[in-house]
């Protein structure tokens, strides 16, 4: 039998708290990159990821697969990171439905 071992890239848009120095953010947007054999296994990485980060009761609003880069930063470094094997982690300073026009993310 053969497997499949290939990995794709997932997204997923969520929010929840975050620990940011000492200044206590308890309500960001995030939106993170990690790659994973399917989405189910991409979602554990995804909140892993956040846990291992210092980010509390994250919820995860909605996600997928992304196949191909984008086009625009920041998420064409967080893409091309996860592709790497790494995570590649947007944060907004606002809820996630809020508009990113107003506040534009950095890269964490």
């Amino acid at each position: 039998m053969a497997f499949n071992l290939k990995r794709s890239v997932y997204m997923f848009l969520g929010q929840g708290g975050h620990k940011d120095g000492v200044a206590d953010n308890p309500d960001r947007g995030f939106v993170i990159f990690v790659s994973a054999r399917n989405p189910g296994a991409a979602h554990k990485e995804a909140e892993k990821a956040l846990v291992e980060r210092g980010w509390q009761e994250v919820e995860i609003l909605r996600g997928g697969e992304v196949a191909d880069k984008p086009e625009k930063k920041p998420h064409d470094d967080a893409w091309q990171e996860a592709r790497d094997g790494k995570r590649g982690i947007i944060v907004y300073d606002v809820k996630a439905e809020d508009s990113a026009a107003e506040n534009p993310p950095r890269q964490a």
